[in-house]
Order: structure tokens, then C-alpha cells, then sequence
């Protein structure tokens, strides 16, 4: 049984990789380009082995249940968004997880080795439900499109 401190950092770290799996931007019509959701073609073997890895890596492993059907998915984002609901933690009504995901190897090597990029902007919350532009910069994707800051 992993201990409760390696459980957090797996989840910290699958939590931090996900900002980082956005496409470049589409500069030849000005047009933003959505990230990726691992939607490519996923064969079942595929599948068996994102449910097996969560099986294995996943904080609450052993909350998902023997009749988890990964072949009822039709992409890896979707496997990683039902297991998801089955992180439940004492004290809270609704599952805790919000962030794991599931990407297939090419796109995450291009992401570790920074061929992947961004929209060019920076954003946070000012208050819940107010997200505000933090930053774009000029020539990026957000400011040919002309997001401003605030």
C-alpha cells in the first residue's frame, strides 16, 4: 500500500502535467486551435492499459470498481473522466479529483520535450467566476486575435 505522501505526489504531479498539454496554435487562418483531448484513434489494447496503469498508479486505485468498463469510452480523456468520479475521500459530498487525464505517449513527449505551446495568455481568477487576462503576448495566437489584458 502506497503511503498517503506518494499518493499526493502522483496526483500533484498528473495534476500539473495537465496544464501543459496544450497544441500550438493554427497561425495560418488566425484561428485558436483548442488543446488537444487525446480524441486519435485508441484501440482497446489502449484502453486496457489506461485502466491498468490507474489500476496501478492512480491516488485512489483501489476505489475503482472491478466492473469499470474501459471499452465503453471512446477516447482516453474519457476512460480518465469516469474513473475520476470514483475519488471519493471522507468529509466531501463530491468526488475530489479533478485533474488526472490520460494522453498517449507521442503527445507526451512532445509536451516534455516543449514541442507543444500555448495560446499566449495568462489568465486567473479575480473571484469565483470572474477569470480575468493576466498577460497575452502580442504575436501569439490570443493577440492576433485581439484578447486584451484584464
Amino acid at each position: 500500500m502506497r503511503s498517503m505522501k506518494q499518493r499526493f505526489l502522483l496526483a500533484s504531479f498528473v495534476g500539473l502535467v495537465c496544464f501543459a498539454s496544450c497544441k500550438k496554435a493554427d497561425t495560418s487562418t488566425g484561428n485558436i486551435t483548442p488543446p488537444s483531448t487525446g480524441t486519435g484513434t485508441v484501440t482497446p489494447n489502449l484502453k486496457d492499459s489506461v485502466l491498468a496503469y490507474s489500476r496501478d498508479i492512480y491516488l485512489w486505485y483501489n476505489q475503482i470498481p472491478a466492473t469499470f468498463n474501459a471499452q465503453s469510452y471512446s477516447h482516453l480523456s474519457g476512460i480518465m473522466t469516469g474513473i475520476r468520479q470514483y475519488s471519493s475521500e471522507q468529509g466531501f459530498t463530491q468526488p475530489v479529483d479533478r485533474w488526472s487525464f490520460a494522453i498517449k505517449q507521442q503527445e507526451w513527449d512532445n509536451v516534455s520535450s516543449g514541442v507543444s505551446g500555448d495560446f499566449g495568455l495568462e489568465v486567473f481568477f479575480k473571484a469565483e467566476g470572474d477569470l480575468r487576462v493576466k498577460l497575452v503576448e502580442r504575436d501569439s495566437a490570443a493577440g492576433r486575435a485581439g484578447i486584451k489584458r484584464g
